[in-house]
C-alpha cells in the first residue's frame, strides 16, 4: 500500500475509533483481553533474534519473551499473529491484535495514530554486503547503489532519509532481501546490529558488515491510543531493562537464525 494511502487509512480509522468512543461505552483494552483470556500480539517472524522460527516452525525470539512476560503479568494466554511490518498499524486499528511487539520503531507518523511504550532496546544500524564487494567500504559508498531493506523498519527510514541510492528495494520479509543480496541483485542491505550478526552466520555466503554511525533504532511496543495497558507495560519494560533480562534474551537468541535456513531453501 502506498504511503499516502496508508496515512489516509490510518487517519480514517483513528477518527472512527474516537467517534465510536463518544457514542457508546466500550470495553477497555485490558477488559477485552481479560474477557477473552488471550493477549494477541502482532509480529513479523522474520527478524532474528527478535522474532523468527525455529527448526520446528515455532516462533521464538527476544520479542516473544517480552510478549510472554506481558501475558504472564495479565494472567492470560499469548497468541502471536504473524503480520507484515508495513501492515502493523492498520491491523492494530482494525482490532486484529492488541499490541505490536516486533522490533517496532516509533515514527512521527505512527505516533499520531497509536500509543508507544517506553523504549526497551536501542540498536545501531549496519550495512551488510558481500565480502568481496570492494565498492562498499563505508556508509558514504551507499550513494548510487541498489539497496534492500525491510519495509518501514529502521533500515528503511535511514536509507530513505539519509542515502541517495540508485534504487531502494523494500521487502516484507527480511529473509527475502538477504536471498536477493546473495543472488547478486542488490549491492547491500541495511539492518540492525543483531540481525547483521545473525546474517554473518550464514554458511553459504561470505558477507561483511559495516557500522553506520548515529543510526540507532529505538524499539518499543505499539498499542491503541489511550490504551489502559500502557502504564503496566512501561513499568514491566523498565524492570526488564534494569535487571538485564532483555539484553540476556538478545544474547541467547543471537546464536540461532532462521535466515540461514531460509537462504538454504
Amino acid at each position: 500500500m502506498p504511503l499516502w494511502k496508508k496515512t489516509i487509512f490510518l487517519l480514517t480509522m483513528f477518527v472512527v475509533l474516537i467517534g465510536s468512543v463518544g457514542c457508546s461505552k466500550t470495553q477497555s483494552d485490558m477488559e477485552q483481553i481479560l474477557d477473552r483470556g488471550t493477549l494477541r500480539v502482532l509480529m513479523n517472524p522474520e527478524f532474528p533474534p527478535y522474532e523468527y522460527k525455529d527448526s520446528q516452525g515455532n516462533i521464538i525470539g527476544v520479542d516473544v519473551e517480552i510478549a510472554k512476560r506481558i501475558a504472564e503479568m495479565l494472567g492470560v494466554e499469548l497468541e502471536i499473529i504473524p503480520c507484515d511490518y508495513a501492515d502493523f498499524e492498520e491491523a492494530l486499528l482494525k482490532g486484529e491484535g492488541d499490541l505490536i511487539i516486533s522490533a517496532f520503531t516509533a515514527t512521527q507518523n505512527n505516533k499520531e495514530m497509536i500509543d508507544i511504550s517506553q523504549i526497551y532496546l536501542s540498536n545501531a544500524q549496519y550495512i551488510v554486503a558481500m565480502a568481496d564487494n570492494d565498492l562498499i567500504v563505508t556508509e558514504d559508498d551507499l550513494e548510487g547503489k541498489i539497496l534492500g531493506v525491510q519495509q518501514y523498519a529502521q533500515g528503511d527510514i535511514y536509507v530513505t532519509d539519509m542515502v541517495s541510492a540508485k534504487n531502494i528495494e523494500r521487502y516484507a520479509w527480511l529473509s527475502e532481501a538477504a536471498q536477493v543480496l546473495m543472488e547478486g541483485k542488490l549491492d547491500a542491505i541495511v539492518v540492525d546490529k543483531v540481525t547483521a550478526d545473525a546474517l554473518m552466520q550464514t554458511e553459504d555466503a561470505e558477507l561483511k558488515k559495516i557500522y553506520i554511525g548515529g543510526s540507532a533504532g529505538d524499539y518499543c511496543i505499539g498499542m491503541k491510543k489511550g490504551s489502559d495497558l500502557k502504564k503496566q507495560i512501561d513499568a514491566l519494560l523498565v524492570t526488564m531493562r534494569e535487571t538485564g533480562e532483555i539484553e540476556q534474551n538478545v544474547l541467547q537468541n543471537k546464536i540461532y537464525s532462521s535466515l540461514s535456513e531460509k537462504t538454504e531453501e
